[in-house]
């Protein structure tokens, strides 16, 4: 598949001159002094516990169409780690060879524990919680760590948390763009990781996985055109359904197609370029 590159400019919305106080005040200003958690408030969270089986935390993840969700230790009453779709996607890959031949099924009473945990037991990533006074500049050195939500701790119980994605930030960065100045008036060029709609969607999801990235377009084999686009929310498709075959269909098969609905913007804002 033919390499692609965008660039993406970052502009000023050209409401002012920004200051370099205008910038460290907007960096340090602390999470409670945001609108960042009362979008928040009104949002159910969304959670499972380490005991769960993966069928139903999928279930969960599905329900509201959020990416990643935060892990709960009944038996030591704290958070533990964050399970992202991603981790399931990778594990149902991983069930296949690259002749796309079935190694393994998944045992009825698999759980988020084995997705999450290595051979010695440790969490293969951790579960960040940070308190409400907690500075923007704070959470942007957790995302610099590829930890993508955030834990903020809103009162003495432990269950008294609401969560902050790194999407979340990136769009409350763009509303206040006109504080950051010159950087938004650079350019930036991003690969864009395609796959051929006449690839199977075992494919699609190990090349999502292989370069772990939430989505990617689907392209026209013959001129490269834009005919669709994949993610891994998409996997939910095999659920209830027998998994092995339709994960062997072309990706023009594996469901109605949305030609048409999918646009250069819309894979901007879900991420479909590689870091």
């Amino acid at each position: 598949m033919t390499t692609q590159y965008s660039s993406l400019p970052l502009r000023s919305s050209g409401q002012g001159v920004s200051t370099t106080k205008d910038f460290i005040d907007l960096l340090t200003t602390p999470l409670e002094n945001t609108t960042l958690l009362k979008k928040m408030v009104t949002k159910p969270l969304l959670w499972v516990d380490l005991d769960d089986s993966v069928h139903k935390a999928f279930d969960v993840i599905c329900s509201q169409k959020v990416l990643s969700i935060p892990v709960f230790s009944k038996s030591e009453n704290r958070w533990v780690s964050m399970l992202d779709v991603k981790d399931i996607c990778t594990h149902i890959v991983s069930l296949f060879d690259h002749d796309n031949n079935l190694k393994a099924s998944v045992p009825d009473d698999y759980t988020v524990r084995y997705l999450l945990t290595t051979d010695t037991g440790e969490f293969i990533r951790p579960c960040p919680i940070v308190r409400r006074d907690c500075r923007v500049l704070d959470i942007l050195n957790l995302f610099d760590k590829k930890i993508h939500r955030i834990c903020v701790s809103t009162g003495p119980n432990p269950k008294d948390i609401q969560i902050i994605s790194e999407m979340s930030i990136i769009k409350w960065i763009d509303q206040n763009r006109s504080k950051l100045g010159p950087l938004f008036e650079k350019t930036v060029k991003k690969r864009i990781i395609s796959i051929a709609n006449s690839k199977l969607a075992i494919d699609a999801f190990r090349k999502l996985s292989e370069n772990n990235i939430y989505g990617m377009p689907i392209v026209s084999e013959t001129d490269d055109e834009l005919v669709d686009s994949i993610s891994v929310i998409d996997i939910k498709v095999i659920i209830k359904v027998d998994y092995i075959n339709k994960l062997k269909q072309p990706l023009s098969e594996f469901y109605i197609p949305t030609i048409g609905k999918t646009n250069v913007s819309t894979l901007k804002i879900i991420g479909y370029f590689d870091e």
